[in-house]
């Protein structure tokens, strides 16, 4: 696609937040200073009570090409997200560029990522939390997250979703919108899921750069290769249900009993409170999402 033609084309940035005014602010000095304007930047609020709201109307009187919309509950980032992309959807934009607010594009990460959009569907930036990415790739033969390495390949994988990913208006027509009822941890996974059984391709690219704090959800290992989620016991319910869910919605069914396994005796052998996260799994195998329970 050439210069001209891309500059036709409508893009939206969508960004959710909560309770995260400052490094919000952060996010959309980025998002203003971009190399390729953006047409559109949409922010959904999940009901924000630090003062998001204020910060939003100062923005407001410097850009014109913005919309706020605020939620009037916490829908968690699986809603806002669903919403998000609900309404750029609709508008018709072309392309959406999906992040949360604790990350901060490069000021042409997205002039970098559109050089590649005749290639791939979904595109994603490098994301750069201090001197390491913010998960492991795969770099030609090398699983890895040093950026040393990472910044001398052009192309790597997987996109980790929803942390500046460029998304085509065709991939929402195909597969929808996100699963809102999982609340927090697993949206992106699901996201992600679906588009690669639709057929999409993915890629990420290292001339594209995404500044991140480390991954706030920390796993801690235990013997025999499992691990337990570091969170509060209230919060495990939500962890253990969205993982049995996706388990038994994406993965083939060896390996879905496999994961399913390893989770319970994670859960047994390892968690003090099994409570929540007993009858989170017990959700996520019925497939029963109801409940945020957050």
């Amino acid at each position: 696609m050439n210069e001209s033609t891309q500059d036709n084309l409508q893009i939206c940035a969508v960004v959710v937040t909560y309770n995260r005014k400052k490094l919000l602010g952060e996010c959309l000095d980025s998002l203003i200073r971009q190399t390729r304007p953006l047409n559109l930047i949409i922010i959904v609020d999940n009901a924000s009570t630090d003062g998001t709201e204020e910060l939003i109307n100062h923005y407001s009187d410097s850009i014109c090409n913005m919309q706020y919309i605020k939620l009037p509950t916490n829908c968690g980032g699986a809603g806002g997200f669903y919403e998000g992309i609900k309404s750029a959807h609709t508008k018709g934009f072309d392309w959406l560029w999906v992040m949360d607010d604790d990350g901060r594009p490069d000021h042409n990460c997205l002039e970098q990522l559109l050089k590649y959009i005749d290639r791939y569907d979904v595109l994603g930036p490098l994301i750069c939390c201090g001197d390491r990415s913010h998960s492991v790739n795969r770099c030609g033969n090398l699983i890895t997250d040093d950026l040393n390495i990472l910044r001398k390949a052009e192309i790597f994988y997987p996109v980790h979703p929803f942390n500046g990913t460029l998304i085509s208006r065709l991939v929402v027509e195909k597969i929808g919108y996100p699963e809102k009822r999982l609340f927090i941890w697993g949206d992106e996974q699901d996201y992600r899921f679906r588009w690669l059984e639709a057929g999409f391709r993915e890629a990420s690219f290292s001339s594209a750069l995404y500044f991140h704090p480390f991954n706030r959800l920390k796993l801690k290992s235990c013997a025999f290769w499992l691990k337990v989620p570091d969170i509060a016991p209230e919060r495990k319910y939500l962890f253990y249900r969205n993982q049995a869910w996706l388990d038994l919605r994406h993965r083939k069914s060896i390996l879905s009993v496999f994961s399913i396994i390893r989770w319970f005796l994670s859960i047994m052998l390892f968690e003090k409170d099994k409570w929540f996260s007993l009858k989170g799994l017990l959700h996520g195998l019925r497939g029963d999402l109801s409940n945020p329970r957050i």
